[in-house]
């Protein structure tokens, strides 16, 4: 599973979504979702804008897990966890990139 963190403005909000897009153009097949735990969570700017100023609907994380699991990932992250990391303790192997070009991979025990 592919996963782009999504916070901010419409700006970054943007952004993050162009990033998704192209590596789900240049890898036919594959999805990337976004994060949207961060606004389930926060009220910050003017909330996530994407589809109310684009109309866009992009492949959302929520949308990947039903009711009861998705308020478990945002209780862990009330916690202070990030979703690799909880998706790690819970058994899913994740790999993560950084912006700045490093690389970590979070296995689970």
């Amino acid at each position: 599973m592919k996963i782009q963190f999504l916070n901010g403005g419409l700006a970054n909000q943007a952004f993050q979504y162009i990033f998704a897009r192209y590596f789900e153009l240049s890898h036919p097949g594959e999805q990337m979702y976004m994060d949207d735990s961060y606004f389930a969570l926060h009220t910050v700017h003017n909330g996530y804008e994407l589809e109310k100023v684009f109309g866009i609907k992009p492949h959302m994380l929520s949308g990947c897990f039903d009711e009861e699991v998705w308020q478990f990932i945002l209780e862990e992250r009330k916690q202070g966890k990030s979703v690799p990391q909880i998706l790690c303790e819970n058994g899913i192997e994740t790999y993560m990139i950084s912006e700045v070009g490093d690389s970590y991979n979070l296995k689970s025990r």
